[in-house]
C-alpha cells in the first residue's frame, strides 16, 4: 500500500496500450522487477513521465494528462532508489536505476460521449430501461455495456492488494494478499451478444467476481479477506446497433432505495474507438410528490421521539425454594424531555417472560414490578430490558443438603502398624449452610468422624488417618462413598531403604552381605 511511502518523491509513467493487446497488471509489475521489458514495450507505448510527491498519508491527489487520442491506457507508480530509476526513451520503458513499482492503474480515454435517455426513477425488482439515442459510431455490431450501482457504497469502499514476496520467475497468485471491504455483490448480470444470452440475478462473492475478473482459481481464505459490505450492482451487455438501442438493466427487490449512479460504455472493438457517458436514477421510493406538483416541504416542527433508560433493577430474594415467587423492580427514566410510553421487559436468561406498560412525562421516571414464579431448581439470571437484576438461586429446600461426592485411599496396600489417609470430598447442594459430621466407616463399622461446615453451593474436604495392626482386605468408606479397598500386610522385617519398593530393598541388602563376604580374609 503507498501508505508506507509518506511523503516520498514518487515517478508516474503513462502509457497507450496498443489495439487488440491485453495486459495484466501483476504480470506487468513482474516484467518490470525481472527487467524483462521487452513485452511491455511491445504492447505499451509509453508517453509520460512526471515526478511527483506523496502526501503524508501516502497518497497522490492526481495528475493531469492531456491526450487527443482514445483508448486503454495505463499509468505506473515507482519509487526511485538510485540513480534516474525508470525513464522513457523513444515510447519505451528503460531502468536507469533500481525502482520499487507500489501502484498500477488502468484506465480509458473515450472518443466522444454518447446521448443516452435514463428513467427518473424505477422500483426495486423492475428493469430500468435506458435509450442509447447516438454514439457517433458506426456499425451494426457495438458492444454497449451499462452498469447501474450504489455509487456512495462504491466509493466508500476499499480494495487493498498487497504482495507479500519479491517479483521473480517463480512469482504467482500465491504471493498476493487482497483485503476487500466489500464482501459480495447483489444484482442482476445479462450478457446478449446476439447469438448466445445469459442472465444472472442474486449474490455474488466478491472473491468469486475477482476469480473471473483475473482468470485465476479461487483464493484461499487466508489469501482473501472480505469485509461484510454488500454493494448493490447490476450490468447489461449487448451486441447491438450504434444508435436508437433500447438497453434493460435490472435491480434486485433487496436493493435500498436511493441515487444510483448509472455508466455507458460503447466501443466497436478497436482500442481508439470508446463512447462513454454517465449520470444517476433513483431507486425505491421518489420524495419529490406528483410531476409538476412540489412535493411536501420539512415538517416545520419535526416531533423528537421520547428516549428512555432502565436502571436500579433489584431483586426481593436471590434463594428460594421450587415454587416462590420473587418481585423485581427497575427505575424507568424519559431522559429526551418528551412524553411517551415505554414498554419494560422481564427478561430470564434472555428470554421476555412478562412486559409491561409505562407513561411517562417529559423528564418523568417511574418505578416498574414485575412477580415471577420458578417451578424449577436452579440458577436464573434476571433482568429488565438491558439492566442486570442478578442471579435467582432455586432450591428444593433451604436447609442445607449434603452428599459425598469422592472418597479416596493415600495408599491401597500398607503394612501392620502403617497409616492411611482417607480423603472425602463433601458438598452442600442446599439452600442455607451447615455442619456436616462425615463418618469413617472400615468394613461397615464407623471408625472415626469429623465435622465440617459448608456453605450453600460449596464444597469443602475432609481427611482422616487411621492405622491397622492387623493384616488383610478392609472396605474404606467415608459416609457411603466407598474409598476403595486396603490391603494389610505383616512386617516385612527389612530395613526400609527410602524411595525404594521391597524387592529392591532385598537386593541391596544381599549385595551388601556380599561385599562383606569378599572382604573376610581366608
Amino acid at each position: 500500500m503507498t501508505s508506507d511511502y509518506e511523503d516520498e518523491e514518487v515517478r508516474v509513467i503513462v502509457g497507450k496500450v496498443a489495439p487488440g493487446a491485453t495486459v495484466d497488471d501483476l504480470e506487468m509489475i513482474a516484467s518490470i522487477n525481472d527487467g524483462d521489458l521487452q513485452d511491455l514495450n511491445d504492447n505499451i507505448a509509453f508517453e509520460k513521465v512526471t515526478t511527483e510527491n506523496l502526501d503524508d498519508n501516502g497518497e497522490l491527489a492526481g495528475i493531469e494528462y492531456d491526450d487527443a487520442d482514445a483508448g486503454q491506457y495505463v499509468a505506473l507508480m515507482a519509487t526511485t532508489e538510485d540513480g534516474d530509476g525508470l525513464t522513457v526513451d523513444d515510447e519505451n520503458l528503460n531502468p536507469e536505476g533500481p525502482a520499487t513499482i507500489i501502484g498500477v492503474e488502468g484506465f480509458l480515454v473515450h472518443q466522444n460521449t454518447s446521448e443516452v435517455t435514463e428513467p427518473s426513477s424505477v422500483d426495486q425488482g423492475e428493469n430500468a430501461t435506458f435509450t442509447v439515442d447516438e454514439t457517433g459510431l458506426s456499425g451494426d455490431d457495438v458492444g454497449h455495456m451499462i452498469a447501474l450501482y450504489d455509487g456512495e457504497t462504491f466509493a466508500d469502499s476499499r480494495l487493498d492488494v498487497t504482495v507479500e514476496e519479491e517479483f521473480g520467475e517463480d512469482f504467482s497468485k500465491d504471493d498476493v494478499q487482497i483485503e476487500s471491504d466489500i464482501g459480495g455483490v447483489e444484482g442482476v448480470v445479462s450478457v446478449d451478444d446476439g447469438v448466445d444470452s445469459d442472465r444472472f440475478s442474486g449474490m455474488l462473492d466478491f472473491d468469486t467476481i475477482i476469480q473471473h475478473a483475473t482468470n485465476e482459481t479461487p483464493f484461499s481464505d487466508e489469501q482473501f479477506e472480505a469485509g461484510d459490505t454488500i454493494l448493490n450492482a447490476s450490468a447489461t451487455a449487448v451486441v447491438a446497433g450504434s444508435d436508437d438501442v433500447s438497453i434493460d438493466v435490472g435491480t434486485h427487490e433487496n436493493w435500498t432505495d436511493g441515487d444510483y449512479q448509472w455508466v455507458h460504455v460503447a466501443t466497436t472493438g478497436e482500442a481508439d474507438e470508446y463512447v462513454t457517458s454517465e449520470g444517476t436514477l433513483t431507486i425505491g421510493e421518489d420524495d419529490t410528490g406528483v410531476p409538476g406538483i412540489p412535493g411536501p416541504g420539512p415538517d416545520p416542527d419535526p416531533k423528537d421521539p421520547p428516549e428512555f433508560s432502565v436502571s436500579n433493577a433489584e431483586l426481593s430474594d436471590t434463594k428460594i425454594t421450587t415454587g416462590d415467587s420473587v418481585d423485581v423492580t427497575a427505575t424507568v427514566t424519559e431522559t429526551a424531555d418528551k412524553s411517551g410510553t415505554f414498554t419494560a421487559e422481564l427478561i430470564i436468561d434472555g428470554d421476555v417472560v412478562d412486559e409491561q406498560d409505562v407513561v411517562l412525562t417529559p423528564g418523568g421516571e417511574e418505578t416498574v414490578s414485575f412477580t415471577h414464579t420458578f417451578d424449577s431448581e436452579g440458577d436464573y439470571e434476571v433482568a429488565v430490558n438491558d439492566a442486570t437484576a442478578g442471579t435467582v438461586s432455586v432450591y428444593d429446600s433451604l436447609e442445607p443438603k449434603f452428599d459425598v461426592t469422592s472418597a479416596s485411599l493415600s495408599e491401597d496396600e500398607i503394612e501392620v502398624g502403617d497409616d492411611v489417609d482417607v480423603t472425602a470430598t463433601v458438598e452442600n447442594s442446599g439452600g442455607d449452610s451447615g455442619t456436616f459430621t462425615a463418618e469413617l466407616t472400615v468394613d461397615g463399622d464407623v471408625v472415626a468422624e469429623e465435622d465440617v461446615t459448608v456453605d450453600s453451593g460449596d464444597s469443602e474436604t475432609v481427611t482422616f488417618t487411621e492405622s491397622f495392626e492387623e493384616t488383610g482386605e478392609f472396605e474404606i468408606a467415608v459416609s457411603g462413598t466407598s474409598a476403595g479397598t486396603l490391603t494389610v500386610d505383616d512386617d516385612s522385617g527389612l530395613l526400609p531403604v527410602p524411595g525404594f519398593g521391597p524387592a529392591v530393598a532385598v537386593l541391596a541388602l544381599l549385595s551388601v552381605a556380599l561385599l562383606i563376604a569378599r572382604r573376610q580374609p581366608n
